[in-house]
């Protein structure tokens, strides 16, 4: 039975002439009809609910369709269909179909609210974040979860054992405000590239203050006058583990090259 017959038959009959008798008999056989679609509509409905429980998920919402196509007022078909969305995690799905039942299901039904709901739980459960990555060790972060989500992160995982960190990608100078993801990695940084060094303390302040126990070399391109004796005195605090040092001096800020060796005297070191 299709969408416009079954609303033909259980409409009540506009009648031109009127008698009580027959207007009444008119009346109650009308509702009586919608007995067997009613029965037919409840029968759909725990089939497609049963499906469903059975992840039979495409024949459950064909089931859920053809309850709007034979009662495209009744919230049933809408709520149904919603709620395999749902059991799917589909929650735009589920907002759509809540969006249809809200324009067709007359707001003085009972279950007009029920719709609205559902709608108002998916929309909240679409929203929904799941912070896993703060769980998961942090050498996976690194080197495989980074590399997804951006081309110009600072933190370059270019090697499985190690990490490489460069300031080239910032506009100024990062200050230790800017330098949390490289606080955060810093026990996996191999290697740091810094570009220009000529503001505040910020990188004496980062080598001192954190533990760069895997850091192998230090390659600066610019020291601006007055920052190299503050940074040299820094290297004392991954002078264990740094093997190569590449500063590349201004004219006015000379290395000093024998506190440098006398700071930092691993063997190999340049």
């Amino acid at each position: 039975m299709n969408n416009s017959i079954s609303t033909d038959l259980c409409s009540q009959p506009t009648q031109p002439v009127s008698t009580e008798k027959y207007t009444k008999l008119v009346q109650e056989s009308t509702t009586q009809l919608h007995q067997p679609i009613q029965s037919i509509l409840t029968t759909l409905d725990l089939r497609a609910s049963a499906l469903s429980k059975l992840a039979n998920f495409e024949s459950a919402l064909r089931d859920a369709t053809v309850i709007q196509q034979l009662s495209p007022s009744s919230a049933l078909g809408y709520i149904r269909a919603a709620t395999i969305y749902s059991e799917q995690g589909k929650q735009h799905h589920v907002i759509v179909v809540c969006n249809r039942g809200l324009d067709l299901v007359n707001s003085s039904d009972p279950d007009y609210a029920t719709l609205q709901h559902i709608k108002a739980d998916a929309m909240e459960r679409q929203n929904r974040r799941v912070d896993f990555i703060t769980q998961l060790p942090i050498n996976i972060v690194a080197t495989t979860l980074i590399p997804m989500f951006t081309d110009t992160f600072p933190l370059d995982a270019f090697k499985p054992y190690g990490l490489r960190f460069e300031t080239k990608d910032m506009q100024d100078e990062p200050g230790l405000e800017r330098c949390s993801q490289l606080v955060r990695f810093a026990r996996h940084i191999k290697e740091l590239v810094v570009h220009r060094y000529s503001k505040e303390s910020w990188l004496s302040d980062l080598l001192r203050d954190n533990d760069f126990c895997a850091l192998r070399e230090i390659s600066i391109e610019g020291v601006a006058y007055g920052y190299m004796d503050r940074f040299v005195s820094s290297l004392e605090s991954v002078a264990s583990t740094l093997t190569h040092l590449d500063v590349h001096e201004d004219l006015n800020e000379k290395a000093p090259m024998a506190k440098i060796l006398s700071t930092c005297p691993q063997p190999g070191f340049a």
